[in-house]
């Protein structure tokens, strides 16, 4: 990118020309309608002295859009930054084609050098943000001036060249602290934007590589497309690397196009980038809001206990010297439950779970009560994750009755289920934080509730392989999803079991004389192992729901 003092060098003589101008009466009442300039009197140092002294007065903080947690396929998609003329004016044609409400967010510098291109932004009916002078970098370390006159300048920009006062700001890697958004507000802007998750003209090379990313995608994010410019080391994400194992992995998509838009611009991959991204949000069932209408979606937090210190000790890693913990969490022990206790049960799984449920089929063929009614639906390679992709033709979702569904409809589909135990997890460890992890079984749970309300939810543990594994998923990562795991049980007041803790040795790793797979993956469970499984599960034994 250009530097800030190479661009101003190039400013229009007009926007110069008119700098003893004033921001009309409501440039600081967040209104982003057209306008139109008046004289001013005043200097832009004295506006910027007032800005700083309101903000000393105690003005409230501008608000912050981020992420939020929702059930709802909703996100928000920002463009911040400048490439050339003709490529802003195709991103903000491609948006008013797919109806979508993106933000611009432009600086004082592509507003002054480009104001043509920001008028025509406006006039196509997409928003304009403010992006500071030049998109400058950590501005939570600036003087409270410096950062009162980037935001005024910019404004000032926007307003003379589309006609528009931008309400919403965007702090290109910064902190947003209190400071900061103070002096924003004083600036006459209501909200910050932090996104969650970015992309540039180098993130996707297909409309496949567009999909699987989408796919992943978490629910109530906000996308930020960085124009012109590449991206930091804390925005590239972690999409996780792949594993060594199958069926331990997600299915790479295939589908390729060759580019929509293709030039000797360096950039102009960007249309390429925007337009997949559309496409398949659409083709996943993506809405794309507005950020207020996204806060609008964010869901309560619903967790119905309220954790002590020393409960919490127990669902931190740090408090561990290997991975296992001294006692099994959730289910307590209780006497030896029937065949006749599993039924309406439906286990829920990857190809762990394929293994109970292949188990339990042919001890079935001798005994047709064992395990009682206990149905199962389970497939390779499924995870939480991709348990809330849309069906398709390369989803992981299980069949019910010869129909490929997703688990909610499959489970309200059955009609009798009491209970549902969960053992998802390790297909999602190398491609979700724990926080997204667990956001993705709150979801899953809530839609399972939604569908078939009163059932119970039994989250059973991840199982650990054995101690030769060094790739992901380690057992140090299994460890650290499955305390996340109990934890949520803990606030949520889902029944966690322990599964894992009668599998685990005295290092935290599966025997090799439990593992069906020890000279190879190392993860998989032999009869042996599902033998104590159903033992742990006849002898933890929780209420059927009401």
């Amino acid at each position: 990118m250009r530097s800030y003092i190479q661009k101003t060098q190039s400013a229009s003589v007009a926007l110069r020309s008119i700098a003893l101008l004033i921001f009309v009466a409501f440039l600081f009442s967040g209104c982003a309608q057209p306008v139109t300039p008046v004289a001013r009197v005043d200097t832009e140092d004295t506006r910027v002295e007032e800005i700083v002294a309101k903000a000393d007065a105690g003005m409230k903080p501008a608000d912050l859009y981020e992420q939020v947690y929702t059930t709802k396929r909703v996100v928000s998609v920002i463009l911040e930054g400048f490439t050339s003329e003709e490529n802003m004016r195709a991103l903000a044609d491609i948006a008013v084609e797919y109806d979508v409400p993106v933000v611009f967010f432009i600086s004082y510098v592509d507003a002054s050098d480009y104001p043509d291109a920001a008028k025509y932004i406006a006039n196509q009916g997409c928003e304009l943000g403010n992006y500071g002078l030049d998109g400058e970098k950590a501005m939570q370390n600036n003087t409270p001036e410096q950062n009162a006159k980037a935001f005024y300048k910019t404004q000032y920009a926007i307003q003379i060249a589309a006609e528009r006062t931008p309400s919403l700001f965007r702090c290109n890697g910064s902190e947003y602290t209190d400071e900061l958004l103070s002096i924003a507000a004083a600036s006459g802007l209501q909200a910050g934007v932090e996104p969650s998750s970015y992309l540039n003209h180098r993130s996707f090379s297909s409309y496949g590589n567009a999909l699987n990313y989408v796919r992943k995608l978490q629910r109530g994010s906000i996308i930020s497309i960085k124009l012109g410019q590449e991206l930091d080391d804390d925005e590239y994400g972690d999409p996780g690397s792949e594993l060594d194992e199958r069926p331990a992995i997600d299915k790479k998509p295939t589908l390729t196009d060759e580019n929509l838009f293709s030039d000797d611009d360096t950039y102009s991959n960007t249309l390429n980038v925007f337009t997949w991204l559309l496409d398949t949000l659409q083709e996943e069932q993506f809405d794309v809001v507005s950020l207020k209408s996204l806060e609008r979606t964010k869901q309560q937090d619903t967790a119905v206990h309220s954790l002590s210190e020393s409960e919490l000790a127990l669902y931190n890693s740090d408090n561990y010297t290997l991975p296992l913990t001294d006692e099994s969490l959730g289910a307590t022990l209780t006497d030896t439950v029937p065949d006749t206790y599993f039924d309406g049960a439906v286990f829920v799984g990857d190809s762990i779970s394929l293994r109970l449920q292949t188990y339990v089929e042919v001890q079935r063929e001798s005994d047709p009560d064992f395990f009682g009614t206990a149905r199962f639906l389970t497939s390779q390679g499924f995870g939480v994750g991709n348990a809330l992709w849309q069906i398709s033709s390369d989803s992981r979702h299980p069949a019910y009755d010869g129909t490929v569904m997703t688990v909610e409809d499959a489970v309200a589909a059955m009609g009798d289920v009491t209970r549902v135990y969960i053992m998802l997890g390790m297909n999602d460890i190398q491609y979700y934080d724990v926080e997204e992890f667990i956001n993705n079984y709150r979801t899953l749970i809530y839609l399972l509730r939604s569908k078939t309300p009163g059932v119970d939810i039994c989250v059973q543990s991840i199982t650990p392989g054995t101690a030769g594994r060094t790739s992901v998923p380690t057992n140090e990562d299994i460890f650290l999803y499955d305390l996340a795991l109990a934890k949520l049980c803990a606030e949520y007041g889902y029944t966690y079991i322990d599964v894992a803790s009668a599998l685990r040795d005295s290092t935290g790793a599966l025997p090799e004389t439990l593992c069906s797979d020890s000279s190879n993956l190392g993860l998989h469970l032999n009869e042996s192992a599902v033998e104590v499984w159903i033992h742990y599960l006849r002898t933890h034994a929780v209420p059927a729901a009401d």
